[in-house]
């Protein structure tokens, strides 16, 4: 996101992977629960979350940890694969990948 003005300035430029930002599109974005229940007093937020009430609950979020974790455990593995086949890693070829495979 490109802004004018510093911190808070107006948004002129979005992008997504180097795609320009599409209104229509639904994207997964990553903000701290409390946002939507009136912290720092982000107005857009606090309104959604008022209108979403099931946002408030514990049980809807995913743990940062765990969410980074994915996203680069993910990563790892699509370039182990554009790099090597599953048949290069699985040295025994029985169709597994066991740790020792992997190291």
């Amino acid at each position: 996101v490109e802004t004018e003005g510093g911190f808070g300035g107006n948004i002129i430029k979005t992008y997504d992977n180097g795609r320009p930002f599409d209104p229509n599109e639904y994207y997964n974005v990553a903000v701290p629960r409390n946002l939507f229940a009136g912290f720092c007093s982000i107005e857009p937020l606090v309104t959604y979350g008022e209108a979403h009430p099931e946002l408030a609950g514990h049980d809807g979020y995913i743990p940062a940890f765990q969410m980074v974790l994915a996203h680069y455990s993910k990563h790892v593995w699509r370039r182990l694969m554009t790099t090597l086949s599953f048949e290069k890693i699985d040295i025994d070829g029985d169709g597994t990948l066991t740790r020792e495979e992997i190291q």
